[in-house]
């Protein structure tokens, strides 16, 4: 409890008094090593989470410089629990351990003195959007590209079909499905679960420090702002709760809304287990005026990578069916809340 109210106190006195201390640029990703992999066999197992605890523990240390980069998942330059607890999550197949965001470490650019008070402050700033703003407009669009199939079975009436040309309808329908209308939002006192990825109405973000993978700040005293971009772990969207993207976005929007697309796509895969879904570089942008810490923008966004085994579909208003196999296409997506003083309706 004692250390709660200190990360509150710390987070207060920030958002009043910027601190000055200059911090190095956040660390580089090194794709040519194997992370989490504590004992050097290429693999990635639970004997590896097993010993980065213990050195955690301080009941072993890492002499070799090659090994300690391998565990410290994260890339800020410490074996912590997070690391332990990323390779784990790899063991259980819902979670990465090979970085994939836009960058991994810290970098308080002179502002914060460590991630956690960046992420607490983050944290703050954006749930006091629903306590204090009176709307807000929510603009989505989402990019759908890399579209493979490996094989197609045409039946019914045909009209000079191909495998091309049912891509490109498919892709259409795709589109369709992810892009919605923009929504004016009103928000204040109210649960806007189906608008805002949130679970209830006092939450918007429960973000932790040693869970996500690099925190960067950048502070614009001529405009009296300070932006922070936090970047979040890979993860299998049917285990998004118990990830960090499932502490800031709501998991369960999440799944319903990759589910209605596939649903309304491609109908009910066959085989059991053959639809897997993951969400991959999550990013989270927050503007925050230094004045009085309210959030002058927030952006989110993150890519869908969907594999599907099997699927059945008619087109041509049903004149038309298709087998397809081995279906796979990514979706970029990106949030922007207008955080002006709408009145909302």
């Amino acid at each position: 409890m004692a250390k709660k109210i200190l990360s509150i106190a710390l987070v207060v006195a920030v958002l009043f008094t910027l601190f000055s201390t200059s911090l190095s640029a956040s660390a580089l990703i090194d794709t040519a090593i194997t992370y989490g992999d504590f004992d050097g066999n290429g693999k990635v197992t639970t004997a590896d989470a097993i010993e980065v605890l213990k050195v955690c523990a301080m009941l072993e240390t890492i002499e070799d410089d090659i090994v300690y980069k391998r565990c410290d998942i994260n890339s800020d330059g410490q074996i912590t629990i997070y690391d332990a607890r990323q390779i784990l999550r790899a063991c259980a197949d819902i979670a990465t351990i090979q970085p994939q965001g836009e960058f991994a470490g810290f970098d308080g650019g002179g502002v914060f003195i460590d991630p956690a008070i960046a992420v607490e402050y983050f944290n703050i700033a954006v749930n006091r959007i629903k306590k204090e703003k009176p709307g807000f407009e929510r603009r989505e669009s989402a990019d759908v590209s890399g579209l493979k199939i490996q094989s197609v079975s045409l039946s019914g009436l045909q009209l000079g079909e191909s495998v091309e040309s049912v891509t490109t309808m498919i892709e259409e329908m795709l589109v369709n499905e992810s892009e919605p209308e923009p929504v004016l939002v009103s928000i204040k006192g109210q649960n806007c679960d189906n608008a805002m990825s949130v679970e209830t109405e006092e939450y918007v973000s429960r973000l932790s420090a040693d869970e996500v993978l690099g925190v960067r700040c950048v502070e614009d005293k001529e405009n009296g702002t300070i932006t922070i971009e936090i970047a979040l772990p890979d993860c299998d969207l049917d285990s998004v709760s118990q990830t960090a993207i499932g502490d800031v976005l709501s998991a369960t929007i999440l799944q319903e809304n990759m589910d209605t697309i596939v649903g309304n796509v491609f109908g009910a895969s066959e085989g059991g287990d053959s639809t897997r879904k993951t969400i991959k570089n999550c990013l989270l942008k927050a503007v925050i005026s230094t004045s009085d810490g309210s959030v002058l923008e927030y952006v989110t966004s993150y890519t869908t990578e969907t594999k599907i085994a099997k699927s059945t579909l008619g087109l041509k208003g049903g004149l038309l069916s298709a087998e397809l196999s081995g279906i796979e296409y990514r979706t970029a997506i990106t949030v922007v809340y207008d955080i002006a003083d709408k009145d909302g309706e």
